[in-house]
């Protein structure tokens, strides 16, 4: 549930500044992915988690991460 709420509170700050997101937000769903795939690699076929790398990976696409993490 706590997932849910994270994935759409980033998903509303990336829709609504246009494909953006703050550079705390970029980390925290980059942390929670990678937490995600590696404890739940046998739920990688499971729907809720397959969607949820999908979209990660929409959002996280042309983002170079060493730049936000240094921001961050």
């Amino acid at each position: 549930m706590l997932l849910d709420a994270y994935l759409r509170n980033c998903l509303e700050e990336w829709i609504a500044s246009g494909g953006l997101l703050f550079a705390r937000s970029i980390v925290l769903l980059d942390v929670s992915t990678r937490s995600i795939t590696r404890l739940f690699q046998l739920l990688d076929s499971c729907y809720f988690f397959g969607q949820f790398r999908r979209i990660v990976r929409r959002i996280l696409g042309g983002v170079e991460m060493g730049k936000v993490y240094w921001q961050a």
